[in-house]
């Protein structure tokens, strides 16, 4: 990859999708309005206040269910062309299934769909951003492939009441971090311990519910309605502690099969990564067990997963470093814990490179980004990429936030030069997010939207950052023209 370390000023490709992304929990508020159901983080919240930092929930939030015209109007003074938000389940169907459709929540995705649409905003739909309906979560949630058939249902609702007016859909947002913050963690909703086999089989049927739902689509609607389905990962960037060592840039790509591919082999492939079957079958051979903890496609299966996605989007955020744990070491290695990261066998450091943002896990590490979009390229054939998430977390929300536009600078520039430089085949950029929204288990203590949000008006009045300015200059001209 040339021209690594310098700013690089160009422009994007005409057709260059650029927006802001938002998600229904974290955003709208109205947990209990117009018939809305229970979701898992309705009542993870609910339970106890404790379980979030600053024992708040998402009942209210942004009020974006009474305010998203307001929010449409932020999204064109950003000059933007999308926006990703998602539906909430149980918004439209309170049961979880089809037994139970409720109008009004499909209306007020109609209101929002119609103002984005006047407006000149193509909107992108996830299905699934971790919001399940309580309902399902206590017939045992994803660890449940019965929630195949439930999510099918839900899916064929989405596609035949929006999919006329929606062109692009995502069928999940990050299973790696739902999977090892409920099951590994046990931090977010529903919060249930068991981390050698959960998150792999919550993951497998997410999988396998994808696959359905694209079939769906393919089968049903796509002739007519012309849209995309695709589907959401996370991954930070994994760069050898020691470039000149083979071990270590070994150890890199590894990681990259255990997060990425964990996911995009099978939507790609049709089956999970082949280092990732080697080494859990070999851990769990060490845990006296006479099958693997990793769960096995059947051909169906995997003959629907393989080449399953119309365009992969990527959510990234930070970078790590990584080594191989050193004989005799494992058990002083913090990364050495039962399930994922035993299994991955790595030990692992935020990159030390990279300025820290606002919350512990974030490190600022531009060149991550386009060194994750080439591994992409390079390892499944340069598919279409939208980035559908990108931003920085602070701790606050002060309006002249500089950090945080050095912050989309540097990443905007390297995805210029994975797209000019390296022929990387993305899309679109996406900035995470368009207002400081519930922050999951951190609550409101930090955020990463580019308009804050007065919580404590009746109005929720938003306020444009300097970062929110600075977005709309980037998205009209399409990149960097010059030197700015």
């Amino acid at each position: 990859m040339a021209n690594n370390d310098d700013s690089f000023y160009h422009v994007f490709p005409k057709g260059f999708i650029w927006g802001m992304a938002n998600s229904a929990y974290q955003t709208e508020g109205g947990w209990k309005a117009d018939g809305k159901g229970e979701s898992i983080w309705d009542r993870f919240c609910h339970e106890d206040a404790s379980r979030i930092k600053d024992s708040s929930n998402g009942d209210v939030a942004m009020d974006s269910y009474t305010k998203y015209k307001e929010d449409v109007k932020l999204l064109k003074d950003m000059n933007a062309k999308m926006y990703r938000f998602s539906i909430s389940w149980p918004r439209v169907l309170p049961k979880g299934t089809s037994e139970l459709v409720n109008e009004a929540g499909i209306d007020y995705y109609n209101r929002l769909i119609d103002e984005l649409l006047a407006n000149g905003i193509e909107p992108c739909v996830t299905l699934f951003h971790w919001d399940l309906p309580q309902p399902l979560q206590e017939m045992n949630g994803w660890l449940n492939e019965e929630l195949v058939q439930f999510f099918a249902e839900y899916a064929r609702l989405c596609f035949s009441r929006f999919g006329d007016r929606v062109k692009y859909f995502i069928t999940f947002n990050e299973p790696w971090v739902f999977s090892m913050k409920v099951y590994d963690f046990a931090t977010f909703a529903p919060a249930i311990k068991e981390p050698l086999e959960s998150p792999y089989k919550a993951v497998h049927t997410m999988l396998k519910s994808h696959a359905v739902a694209y079939q769906i689509y393919k089968n049903e609607f796509k002739d007519k309605q012309k849209g995309k389905v695709g589907f959401s990962v996370d991954s930070s960037n994994y760069g050898p502690k020691d470039p000149s060592s083979p071990t270590d840039l070994e150890a890199a790509d590894k990681a990259f099969q255990f997060r990425l591919g964990w996911i995009v082999n099978p939507l790609i492939n049709g089956d999970y990564p082949p280092i990732m079957k080697e080494s859990i079958a070999q851990q769990s051979k060490l845990e006296g067990r006479s099958t693997s903890r990793l769960p096995v496609f059947d051909p169906e299966s995997s003959t629907i997963l393989k080449g399953s996605i119309d365009f992969l989007g990527l959510n990234y955020y930070t970078a790590e470093l990584v080594t191989t744990i050193k004989a005799g070491e494992e058990a002083n290695c913090p990364t050495n814990t039962p399930g994922w990261n035993r299994d991955l066998g790595l030990d692992r450091i935020r990159d030390p490179n990279g300025k820290l943002c606002g919350v512990w896990w974030q490190r600022d590490v531009p060149t991550g980004l386009r060194n994750t979009l080439n591994w992409i390229k390079k390892q499944y054939g340069n598919p279409p990429v939208i980035i559908t998430e990108n931003g920085r977390a602070e701790s606050d929300d002060r309006l002249e936030d500089d950090d945080r536009i050095a912050y989309f600078r540097g990443h905007i520039n390297e995805t210029l030069k994975a797209v000019l430089l390296d022929s990387c085949d993305v899309q679109g950029y996406l900035g995470w997010c368009l207002l400081d929204v519930f922050e999951w288990s951190d609550g409101y203590t930090v955020g990463f939207g580019v308009h804050r949000v007065d919580r404590t008006s009746q109005e929720k009045t938003r306020t444009p950052k300097k970062s929110a300015k600075y977005l709309a200059q980037i998205f009209k001209e399409n990149g960097f023209p010059d030197k700015q």
